[in-house]
């Protein structure tokens, strides 16, 4: 009976890993903003925990593109890029946001302009 026990515990051990321990599928995004909007690419990213993450971001404004919750940065000139390159190790929603460097229309200094949410997904 006790190895029985061992047995089943074993495969159920075996079983829990093969569900949540795999390697995740890296991730690509890209995203561009134009005159303080997004004009192409997604908004909402998901992907699992442990995944390398991607996120090129183009902009015609400078600023700072910034994964909120990572504390992850890239700066981005007038109509330059950006990349931000991580392992995606905290489940949650996080924002990602661009800080903009200088005055953008309909925008306050210091204002953030909300580009994304990423959702990393146990």
């Amino acid at each position: 009976m006790k190895m029985m026990l061992r047995v089943a515990a074993l495969a159920l051990i075996a079983a829990l890993a093969a569900c949540g321990g795999g390697d995740a599928e890296p991730r690509s995004f890209e995203v561009t903003l134009e005159q303080g909007r997004v004009v192409s690419g997604e908004t909402a990213f998901v992907v699992q925990r442990g995944a390398q993450v991607t996120i090129d971001v183009a902009s015609d404004a400078a600023g700072v593109f910034h994964v909120h919750g990572y504390d992850l940065r890239a700066r981005v000139e007038a109509g330059g890029a950006g990349r931000i390159e991580f392992e995606a190790d905290a489940t949650g929603r996080f924002v990602i946001a661009m800080h903009p460097s200088g005055p953008m229309e309909g925008m306050e200094h210091g204002d953030d302009l909300t580009v994304a949410t990423l959702e990393v997904r146990p």
